[in-house]
């Protein structure tokens, strides 16, 4: 497990996401997140059920990937890049899977970039249902998924190398472009 720890903490920087988005990753790497059990350990509220199904303890690895919006989201994600992940048991995994179904520096580079996506999109999705009472639709949250991976892909280009249309039929083929 070490190894894999290693992997991941030696790449996580290594993405194409805006810096803040990578720090929250790290920072999820770490269960260092705002969460609500992460909050009750440290005596700020007591309420530490899921924000989006009510169930179960809100820790930093339910929330994430093992909530039913969650891991209906890593499945609709995955199925987008071409895919069949199944729903890892811990963030280092899902990071490594999903890197390691790149072809190449750039398709590495490329999934790893959707990977701080979705786990920004996962958590923006929470604060929305806490902050706002928004709602929760997982294929809303695949389609804001795509939108901002391509907005932050071509963010770093030089030129364009997809539009948006070609990014949602296939992202593989923009990576290496």
């Amino acid at each position: 497990m070490d190894h894999l720890r290693n992997f991941v903490f030696s790449n996580i920087w290594k993405s194409d996401a805006p810096s803040k988005v990578v720090a929250f990753s790290w920072q999820l790497m770490l269960n260092r997140i705002p969460t609500k059990a992460n909050l009750t350990l440290r005596g700020i509220g007591n309420d530490m059920v899921c924000s989006f199904y009510n169930v179960t303890a809100e820790n930093t690895l339910h929330m994430f990937l093992h909530c039913g919006t969650s891991a209906k989201i890593w499945y609709e994600l995955v199925q987008w890049i071409g895919q069949e992940l199944l729903l890892p048991p811990s963030f280092s995994l899902s990071f490594s899977m999903m890197v390691g179904c790149g072809t190449g520096k750039k398709g590495k580079k490329g999934l790893m970039l959707i990977w701080h996506v979705y786990i920004w999109t996962i958590w923006r999705t929470r604060n929305d249902r806490i902050f706002n009472n928004g709602g929760i639709d997982a294929e809303d949250a695949v389609e804001t998924i795509k939108r901002l991976s391509w907005k932050w892909f071509i963010g770093r280009m030089a030129r364009r190398p997809c539009l948006f249309y070609e990014w949602c039929w296939n992202p593989g083929d923009c990576f290496h472009r």
